[in-house]
């Protein structure tokens, strides 16, 4: 049975603190480790069946079915579905701009290709199949432009090994009894649990990606998203429910493919409500500064009664004022616990906090909250090194966002801080 505590009746409590708080340590924290992949080598494309290619070659008649057609730009592009009432075996795709039309017999269309058409940089953003199986979505992402005669041409385009590739290089996790928590560098990105009950425990080399791979073209830039996979002991890799999905903007240059601000691709909403919470809440109980800042790293997300969201994390609240180029910490303190976020139109608000107490019944209370969580959170709360390298990653995020001038933070008592601004 969870202690729950009203959000008013927690504040009651706060309002009686006055000291940073860090959970009982009882053991270390193992080292991260690093994120395996599934596809072996780069991708190379099938050849293009006898039939496709003999039908563009003779310029026959094919059925295609519409991916984009931007209008105003005079931009369209087609998939070919159909060839002289045959299977085109899921190839080919047709970019017009004009009256000029240009062809790509090689590009796969199994899945549903997307497009999007930038007209201030004249890009053409395309993502076709690369590869599909059982449980399997890998795509393959291009940039094409126009020459002056309005026809296409492929830019670049990444192969799905290297992005896989530059994934792994930014992904890591470690393992806590039967959770894994994953990070991005040093950003905690989320906490995962074994759900399978008859899969054992996880294998050594645990995480693994390359079987999903997929794009959103909804924003200025591409971005990627993929679902890790977990491998357990009897060998299998699994994706499953408690698995986030990563985003994370991409950007590429000829072959070299960069990867910026990896998150995890559904916590938005929640996590903003929590640092709402956070700064406005139990910010105003504290000595306030010029800015209050949370930082925090999220253990487990599960859904609770009436739709709520149960969002068990270690949560920290800080407040600065800036001196200089530094930003000073005035006062701040742990509250890590359980946050029941619901949805109130088109927002999630907090709407109670299960909270370790602070004192002699720290570690007693950690435990009944966490529950089968707590060695994950343990894992994150009691490594000084990997909790502060969140903290000052957060508080970075917070000055770009806030155009600040700082560049140094800096707790009482203790030598000022870089902030990692250029990660």
């Amino acid at each position: 049975m969870k202690m729950k505590k009203s959000i008013s009746a927690h504040l009651v409590v706060l309002f009686a603190l006055c000291s940073l708080t860090v959970a009982c340590v009882e053991k270390k924290a193992s080292l991260p480790k690093n994120v395996l992949g599934t596809l072996e080598g780069p991708l190379t494309e099938d050849p293009i069946p006898d039939n496709v290619k003999q039908a563009f070659e003779d310029a026959s008649k094919f059925h295609q079915y519409e991916i984009l057609n931007d209008a105003v730009n005079g931009v369209s592009v087609w998939s070919i579905d159909e060839i002289d009432n045959t299977s085109s075996e899921g190839y080919g795709i047709v970019v017009m701009k004009g009256s000029e039309s240009t062809t790509f017999p090689h590009f796969r269309n199994v899945r549903q290709p997307r497009a999007k058409y930038m007209a201030l940089t004249g890009d053409l953003w395309l993502v076709t199949s690369a590869m599909e199986g059982s449980g399997v979505q890998v795509e393959r992402l291009r940039r094409l432009r126009f020459d002056d005669n309005g026809h296409a041409y492929v830019a670049a385009e990444t192969d799905p090994y290297t992005v896989q590739q530059a994934f792994c290089k930014q992904l890591s996790y470690v393992v806590a009894g039967d959770s894994i928590l994953l990070f991005a560098g040093d950003n905690h990105l989320a906490t995962v649990h074994n759900t399978v009950s008859d899969m054992g425990g996880f294998d050594d080399d645990a995480v693994w990606v390359g079987e999903q791979i997929t794009y959103n073209l909804s924003r200025r830039q591409p971005e990627v998203l993929v679902t890790p996979g977990v491998k357990f002991q009897t060998g299998l890799v699994l994706h499953y429910d408690d698995m986030p999905t990563l985003a994370a903007t991409i950007t590429e240059n000829g072959s070299d493919v960069a990867l910026s601000d990896i998150v995890y691709a559904e916590n938005d909403s929640y996590v903003s409500a929590i640092c709402r919470f956070l700064t406005t809440e139990i910010g105003s109980y504290y000595l306030p500064g010029d800015y209050c800042v949370p930082s925090y790293s999220i253990v487990g997300v599960e859904e609770g009664s009436s739709g709520e969201r149960l969002v068990w994390g270690d949560f920290w609240l800080f407040n600065y004022n800036q001196v200089g180029d530094t930003l000073k910490m005035v006062s701040g303190g742990s509250h890590p616990g359980c946050m029941h976020v619901s949805r109130s139109g088109e927002d999630c608000v907090v709407t109670g906090f299960d909270y370790v107490v602070d004192g002699a019944d720290n570690l007693r209370s950690a435990k009944e909250i966490f529950g089968d969580k707590y060695e994950a959170f343990h894992a994150i709360n009691s490594n000084h090194d990997k909790r502060e390298s969140v903290r000052a990653g957060q508080l970075a995020e917070f000055v770009k966002a806030n155009g600040l001038t700082a560049t140094m933070y800096q707790d009482y008592g203790w030598p000022a801080k870089a902030l990692p601004l250029d990660k």
